[in-house]
């Protein structure tokens, strides 16, 4: 990247800290998201220039999916603002594809994708498109007002819309362990749909909005385990125990050195996942490997933060366990670890 293009990274996720200053870990709050889409116009990141939006990349996508993980935040930034907004930048362009993209840019939709195919049946009739079956779990849906659906028709893969203040369209709210990720169920009566895309287009658009979405997941994770080890070492520094900081004892140093090095680690390999998606060549090997590593970074950091807090850390009162539980969550939230270390293997014919 180029000096200037750092430059503008960095005021980026110095507005993103302003406006996620004041928000609770942990929490379902609605205000940090309202302020991420008025004071930083985290909708308009990947909207094309042509209908409003900023037209950025996933150098943005990264910064601000890492910012929000260091907050704990409840956002619908993965699937709204990464994943489905993917999606429709690779529809058709049409009247109404562009009017729901402008939506998206002033915040005035929200989207959420729902993956479960082979659970749903679609049924067409003249210009009718009804969609049927259910979805026990898709993440943001609970306040999405547009679902974008994949279904299969004829063999073939197809996405279609769905509003979800239309009839024959239910979504009930679910627990997380995560209580800072909205996740629902979502049941589908004879809903009427419309279809977007159909065919091959359908199936690499699909490829390439959850490549997306996984890179946007890798970088919240890698904003939990910075955070995480950020306030672990600020605690060690002030913590005494026999009259000296624990933070000067070999075995505390060394276990906040190794989280340090996994986190440096998961950032280099976000940051080569966010090339390879830009220069649009198949980033998905490179995008698993980011995933894997992200995770053994944050899943490392949160259960230190726990363990070098002591005492106060295992306590419901102290933050520790918002971030324990996002990146235990964030684990299998789009991928189990199986599947992505079989993309990687398959990546190099093994």
């Amino acid at each position: 990247m180029t000096t200037e293009q750092t430059a503008l990274l960095e005021d980026l996720r110095s507005t993103l800290r302003s406006a996620l200053r004041d928000a609770a870990p942990g929490t379902p709050d609605p205000e940090p998201w309202k302020r991420l889409v008025s004071e930083v116009g985290v909708g308009a990141l990947l909207v094309p220039e042509q209908q409003g939006g900023l037209g950025l990349g996933a150098h943005e996508v990264i910064a601000v999916a890492e910012e929000i993980g260091a907050a704990a935040v409840e956002t619908p930034f993965m699937t709204h603002c990464v994943e489905a907004t993917t999606l429709l930048n690779a529809a058709p362009v049409t009247t109404h594809r562009d009017a729901l993209l402008k939506a998206v840019v002033d915040g005035t939709q929200r989207l959420a994708v729902v993956r479960t195919a082979d659970a749903l049946t679609v049924a067409i009739t003249g210009d009718s498109v009804t969609v049927s079956g259910a979805a026990p779990a898709v993440v943001d849906s609970p306040s999405a007002t547009t679902l974008l659906v994949a279904v299969r028709i004829g063999g073939t893969d197809a996405i279609l819309l769905v509003d979800t203040s239309k009839a024959g369209v239910s979504v009930s709210e679910r627990s997380a362990l995560d209580a800072s990720r909205s996740l629902g169920s979502v049941t589908f009566d004879t809903a009427p749909a419309i279809i977007v895309m159909q065919g091959p287009s359908a199936t690499q658009a699909l490829d390439t909005a959850g490549t997306w979405a996984q890179l946007a997941l890798a970088a919240d994770q890698l904003g939990v385990a910075r955070r995480s080890l950020s306030e672990t070492v600020d605690y060690v520094k002030i913590r005494t125990q026999f009259g000296a900081p624990i933070g000067s004892f070999q075995a505390v140093k060394h276990r906040c050195a190794e989280v340090l090095l996994e986190i440096e680690l998961a950032a280099a390999l976000i940051d080569q996942a966010a090339r390879a998606c830009d220069s649009a060549n198949d980033a998905l090997a490179a995008v698993s490997t980011a995933a894997i590593q992200s995770n053994t970074a944050a899943l490392l950091a949160t259960d230190s933060a726990i363990h070098l807090h002591g005492g106060i850390g295992f306590t419901w009162e102290h933050t520790a366990h918002c971030y324990y539980r996002r990146a235990r969550a964030n684990v299998d939230l789009l991928a189990t670890t199986d599947e992505l270390r079989n993309t990687v293997a398959g990546s190099v014919g093994v």
